[in-house]
């Protein structure tokens, strides 16, 4: 009794899975119609032309097939290769070319759109680099990173030019750096280069230590005919410079002072400043305020 009641139900089972794979194989044999708006690229202009505008940015397509009737494209590339009188005429077999293979273009609005484009002009571009770097432990760059080349030539329009002051490179980190680097960077996408440029990028880095002297600081600057104290009136100074120019570094490379130019001598104090020092010379502490005394 129970394995009748079995047969029976899979039975049932089995017509329903049937008359639902009938319906679904009629439902997406039967031809239907939809409507697409997709986004057109102008591609195939003459070298010396720049493309300013088009009178439209996207067409409507009226479409028939079997099955989704919707397509992952974005965007269609449109040739200009057929421009004629600023106007060029779609055609339903390019756009067709590019959408899935179930899909048939019965009718495209607008068909024919207006290109506004201009004699390309030339400009030359500073490349910037978006290099990160980890230094290893006392070390610094003893130069600026140099990029090559270290400026491109684009083309475009006038407006668009104008806009542009530079290009930059894709971001790269370099950990761990010591000593010389060289590579590979490349430049990031952008609307005036077709394909994808690759830069090379050198840096060199050098060890640095820690070097002190003792500085005497010198009065400027105030009333004539008036003695001034500092107190004190020498400092310690602090720097840090290269290990192979350390030995290098004299008392006669510095000259702090205190300027009384614009200080109001009641307040007794004032805020020295380093006006010379070595090129390549950091200073770890600034803007120290001493006493002073006038008589």
């Amino acid at each position: 009794m129970k394995k009748s009641k079995f047969n029976r139900f899979f039975k049932i089972a089995t017509c329903v899975i049937i008359s639902f794979s009938f319906w679904t194989l009629n439902k997406l044999s039967k031809k239907s119609k939809n409507n697409i708006s997709i986004k057109v690229n102008i591609i195939d202009l003459p070298e010396n032309i720049a493309l300013d505008s088009v009178s439209s940015k996207q067409i409507n397509l009226k479409v028939s097939g079997v099955g989704s009737l919707k397509t992952r494209k974005e965007e269609i590339n449109i040739s200009a290769n057929n421009i004629s009188n600023q106007m060029l005429h779609i055609k339903k077999e390019e756009v067709e070319s590019q959408l899935e293979s179930n899909i048939k273009v019965v009718d495209i609005y607008p068909d024919t759109i207006y290109l506004y484009t201009s004699k390309k002009e030339i400009k030359k571009v500073p490349v910037k680099h978006n290099i990160i770097i980890n230094l290893n432990e006392n070390h610094w760059l003893k130069n600026k990173i140099k990029i090559e080349p270290d400026s491109i030539v684009i083309k475009g329009n006038k407006r668009e030019l104008e806009k542009i002051n530079f290009l930059e490179t894709k971001k790269l980190t370099l950990l761990n750096v010591s000593g010389e680097k060289k590579g590979k960077i490349l430049l990031k996408e952008n609307k005036f280069l077709e394909k994808e440029m690759e830069l090379n990028y050198k840096l060199e880095t050098e060890k640095f230590t820690e070097g002190r002297l003792n500085i005497q600081i010198e009065a400027i600057n105030y009333p004539r005919n008036k003695e001034v104290l500092l107190f004190p009136n020498t400092i310690l100074l602090k720097y840090l410079v290269s290990e192979k120019n350390y030995n290098k570094i004299r008392k006669e490379d510095f000259k702090i002072i205190c300027d009384f130019k614009n200080i109001d001598i009641s307040e007794k104090f004032c805020t020295i400043s380093i006006i010379k020092k070595p090129k390549d010379v950091k200073i770890l502490h600034k803007n120290k305020k001493i006493e002073f005394l006038i008589q």
